[in-house]
C-alpha cells in the first residue's frame, strides 16, 4: 500500500472516503430492526447517543 496524505495508506483513505460518501447519501440513516432484536433492546441513533454524551 502506498501512503498518501499524512501517511494514510491508499486503501484506508479509499474506504474512509466511501464511508463519507455513503453517509452523505443517507445510507446510514436507517437502522434495520434486526439490530434491536439481536441486542435485545431498542436501538439508539448516533445523534441521540452523542446528544446524551455531550451533557
Amino acid at each position: 500500500m502506498r501512503p498518501i496524505t499524512h501517511g494514510i495508506p491508499q486503501a484506508r483513505a479509499t474506504m474512509l472516503l466511501g464511508m463519507f460518501q455513503a453517509s452523505r447519501r443517507g445510507e446510514f440513516a436507517v437502522t434495520d430492526p434486526a439490530l434491536g432484536e439481536l441486542l435485545g433492546r431498542p436501538t439508539t441513533s448516533l445523534r441521540a447517543y452523542l446528544a446524551e454524551a455531550m451533557v
